[in-house]
Order: C-alpha cells, then structure tokens, then sequence
C-alpha cells in the first residue's frame, strides 16, 4: 500500500479501479469509433478489449491513485500529466500502443505526449571542443548504433515467421526500436557535426 491507499477500504479501492473503467471505455470506445483502433482489421474481440480494460484499470489505481497521490509531482512516464482525466487517457495510450492496437497514424500524431516528449530529448546542444579521442568515441557510438540498427532489421523480418498476436505486437516493438536508434543517430549527427566531416 502506498500513496495513502492503506487509508482506503477494499471497497473504496474498487471504486477507484470502477472509474478507470469507464474512462478508459470511453477513451477506447472513442478511438473505435474514429477508426484508430482498427479493431475488425485486428481481429481483436470485445471480450478481449473488455478483459484489457479491467486489467490496465487496476494497475492504473495501484500505480498512479491514492488519498495522498499527486500528478503534479511529475510522472514522464505518462506525459507529466496534471489532471486525474490527463494521467488516465494517457496511460490508456501506452497500454493501447504496447498491445499494438492502435494505427501508426495515430502514434505519430504530434498531439501524443509521447511525440512531445521526443521533441524535448531532441534539443541538442551543439558540442565544438572536440579533440582526437572524443572523434573516436563519437565515431564509435555511430558505427555500433549502425550496427545495432542492422540487427533489429534482420529480426524485422523475422518477426513475420511468429505466430499469434504476439508476433505482431513484437513486431510493433522492434519498429518502434529501429525508430528510436534513427533518432540516436540523429542527436549524435545534430550535436557534434563536425565528427561527419572528419
């Protein structure tokens, strides 16, 4: 128990987890709705759905709730959210986008905390006092960074051979991994571009 939640009773505890519930139904039933869930293309029933729901609401109420619990202390996790409505729909995003549930588009939209969060860690400062070590260690990082890059590749092709929903889901992930070493290179590229030239 934490965040005040050994003040609360069982009951009370449910009641929490009943109001993740229905915004995380309403949050969902909106995105069926507008298409960014694709859910006939998933093949995902409403049952399943219904059964990630309840899941996902008792571990929002266990993580991110309680008496003493305050957003504003800062959770990055979940964008920094403010507001009890913000931390839910946010968290409701990532378990949406971990299970692979949610269009690419969607992701994408620079309107996901998670895009702004990108923007932030992308505001590199421009490094000039370089000397012959640092151009090796940089050098180095670009070259294991390509190669890293090359590996999640090769597994991206095989992620097809795998059968399931997991499969796809591992699929969503490796992408989402050869994304972030892109945006790697590119902070290593926009901070020290005079490593390029050498």
């Amino acid at each position: 128990m934490y965040n005040g939640k050994e003040r609360l009773t069982q009951e009370q505890r449910m009641e929490l987890v009943h109001e993740n519930i229905a915004e995380m139904g309403m949050t969902i039933g909106h995105l069926i709705a507008e298409g960014a869930i694709p859910k006939s293309d998933l093949d995902i029933s409403t049952t399943d759905i219904s059964q990630a729901i309840i899941v996902w609401a008792k571990e929002f109420e266990e993580k991110y709730e309680g008496p003493d619990f305050e957003y504003t202390k800062g959770y990055p996790e979940i964008g920094n959210p403010e507001t009890y409505i913000e931390a839910i729909d946010n968290f409701t995003d990532i378990k949406l986008k971990e299970a692979g549930w949610i269009t690419e588009e969607y992701i994408a939209h620079k309107g996901r905390f998670w895009n702004d969060t990108m923007d932030e860690q992308r505001q590199v400062e421009l490094v000039t006092d370089l000397d012959s070590d640092d151009i090796d260690y940089i050098k180095e990082i670009q070259n294991n960074l390509c190669e890293a890059k090359y590996y999640v590749d090769q597994a991206s092709d095989k992620h097809f051979l795998l059968r399931g929903k997991s499969g796809e889901h591992i699929g969503n992930q490796i992408v989402e991994i050869y994304q972030q070493l892109e945006q790697i290179e590119s902070i290593v590229t926009e901070t020290y571009p005079q490593v390029i030239e050498v």
